[in-house]
């Protein structure tokens, strides 16, 4: 899932993006950002896929 960024906190849930696109929330306790120990400092962003769904891009540090 996606969580918006600037986060929208309400009542201790975070507003999210589900990956069928559907719009939801969760609570905020359960979420930890995502982090790859194989390759640190990628970054993971949100991205609109090809077929028209919300998915991920990962973005590498610059050398």
């Amino acid at each position: 899932m996606i969580v918006k960024n600037p986060h929208v906190l309400q009542n201790g849930y975070l507003q999210v993006l589900h990956m069928d696109g559907r719009p939801g929330w969760v609570e905020a306790k359960v979420l930890e950002p995502w982090v790859n120990n194989n390759a640190p400092g990628v970054r993971c962003v949100p991205a609109m896929m090809s077929n028209g769904r919300p998915g991920f891009d990962y973005i590498r540090p610059r050398r």
